[in-house]
């Protein structure tokens, strides 16, 4: 997990470092050559988002699958952060072109935890935090879709 972490880290540094020192004939063209730029740069970022969302779902599956109650709530509670985070990041850039995408991702994700949700019992703790993270897609979902 720490890997992951100064990974994910180095990658973003290195993208706002891109984005402060570029050359300026790279942004200095014409206006819309550079806000088309900038929106590639941003549509990366926010890829570089989905794809560590996707991780910590997998991280969280694992962690339900293996039924590891002593990381359970950090993991939830950690996906639930990347996944509003994200959505923020979308809706602040107004990342149109990521809107269906992330329906369909979080429609999948939907998929994949709510099976455990009949691991654990009704109301458990465990049970609790796998609803709140459905819960947060739902949310984070619904805002995409009317902010965008």
């Amino acid at each position: 997990m720490f890997k992951l972490s100064v990974r994910s880290f180095a990658v973003f540094f290195s993208l706002i470092l891109f984005i402060a020192f570029s050359p300026i004939s790279v942004f200095a063209s014409s206006d819309n050559k550079r806000a088309s730029d900038l929106d590639k740069v941003f549509e990366k970022i926010g890829l570089f988002m989905r794809s560590l969302i996707d991780k910590r779902l997998f991280e969280m599956g694992s962690v339900a699958e293996n039924s590891e109650l002593g990381v359970f709530e950090e993991t939830s509670s950690r996906y639930a952060t990347y996944v509003g985070r994200y959505t923020e990041y979308i809706v602040t850039k107004k990342l149109s072109g990521q809107k269906e995408s992330t329906n369909q991702m979080f429609n999948k994700h939907k998929e994949i935890l709510t099976p455990f949700l009949y691991k654990y019992d009704y109301n458990s703790a465990w049970w609790l935090l796998l609803q709140q993270d459905i819960d947060t897609i739902n949310i984070f979902q619904k805002k995409i879709n009317n902010e965008i």
